[in-house]
């Protein structure tokens, strides 16, 4: 039975500081990692709930880089993180540990796991898709059980969280299960933004510090989020998300949409709720597609359904890239350009009348800046 939000209680002291260093994280990852906040809210998601992130994107794009950053801001030590680059010819003993040679004198076919990946707490698999079957049964098993078969004993393992990363899309049929461990797909672009491209070249090579959990915290989150409410309107919003999937022909497994429910509780922690809202379920716009292709259909529906709000900023931000397309640049008539300023300005009032999120305040800035490139343009034709 759900409770009603009346009856969800205050957090301890203890809980309210775990939270603030959470927040503290998410905050100085989102500061070092330009255009990035999406990759970050996933992967803090995917840690508090249990479960794994797929980074999805070209070489260059920053991927290993978010996922340094974000062990060293889990507080992970540095000998229980595992990073292996896989290639066709990866072999076992790369990633679970060479034969003991005393063990095979004596007819025991155990592997030396020290500092392998059955032994580690954060794992960053690189091209998780060359993972060969003489390597793939025993990384289902650590990413889904955590346990690993050491010879004829099977031991629990420590991971807490494992970032796959590929250029595509597994190709083979046989990886289709590495593939669902996964439960949250991001893809990865080169940045956008101008300015962030500015600040990218201009900025050191050393990483800035970022802020970082305490030993204990990750299970704390883990145990507040088992806790959050989600009641029947989050619920509904799930069942008319999954009809309207199915109806595109996209039909997820019952599975996945269970997983997505602990995401949707770690999404409402993350925010320091007790109970989740409707719009946590957007998360699961990351958790529901297969196929690159259905990844805009899925996100139209989710966000729609989820976040009105978003939903209908998205929207504006769409009408006010046309009206900014129809104004060349590098040729200014000033009264078109006037108009279009004109109507970005009016386009932005209406965002900024949304129930406001950092998604939509991205949105008023994206527009923000389109209005300030059509003014420097009509400036300069002026001779100002």
């Amino acid at each position: 039975m759900t409770l009603p939000p009346s009856t969800t209680t205050v957090r301890p002291d203890a809980d309210l500081a775990v939270l603030a260093r959470l927040g503290a994280l998410r905050t100085s990852l989102d500061a070092a990692l330009l255009e990035r906040k999406e990759e970050v809210q996933c992967a803090l998601i995917t840690a508090i709930a249990g479960q794994h992130l797929l980074l999805l994107g070209p070489p260059g794009t920053g991927k290993t880089y978010l996922a340094m950053m974000l062990a060293r801001g889990l507080g992970i030590d540095r000998d229980r993180i595992f990073v292996r680059l896989l290639t066709k010819h990866s072999v076992p003993e790369e990633l679970f540990g060479p034969y003991s040679l005393r063990g095979l004198e004596e007819d025991r076919y155990e592997r030396k796991i020290e500092k392998y990946l059955p032994e580690v707490q954060f794992a960053v698999l690189d091209e998780i898709f060359k993972a060969n079957s003489a390597i793939l049964n025993h990384l289902l098993t650590l990413l889904n059980e955590r346990a690993f078969d050491n010879g004829t004993t099977r031991i629990d393992c420590p991971l807490e969280f494992c970032l796959g990363m590929s250029n595509e899309t597994p190709q083979d049929d046989g990886l289709a299960a590495l593939y669902d461990r996964f439960v949250l797909r991001r893809w990865v672009r080169y940045l956008n933004d101008e300015d962030n491209f500015r600040a990218l070249l201009r900025s050191g090579t050393t990483p800035p510090a970022v802020s970082a959990l305490e030993p204990g915290d990750l299970d704390a989150l883990r145990a507040m989020a088992a806790q959050v409410v989600v009641g029947d309107e989050v619920v509904d919003v799930v069942i008319e998300i999954r009809r309207e999937l199915s109806e595109k022909g996209i039909a997820p497994s019952d599975r996945r949409y269970k997983v997505g429910m602990s995401l949707i509780q770690a999404r409402a922690l993350l925010n320091g709720r007790t109970e989740a809202l409707p719009d946590d379920a957007i998360i699961l716009k990351d958790c529901l597609w297969d196929l690159p292709e259905d990844v805009p259909t899925v996100t139209s529906i989710v966000v729609g359904k989820a976040s009105p709000d978003l939903n209908e900023a998205l929207r504006i931000r769409d009408t006010a890239v046309e009206a900014f397309q129809t104004v060349d640049l590098s040729k200014i008539e000033t009264a078109p350009a006037l108009e279009a300023r004109r109507r970005l300005q009016a386009l932005k009032a209406e965002a900024e009348a949304l129930k406001q999120s950092w998604q939509i305040q991205e949105v008023i800035s994206d527009i923000g800046k389109m209005e300030t490139s059509i003014k420097r343009a009509v400036a300069e034709a002026m001779g100002l």
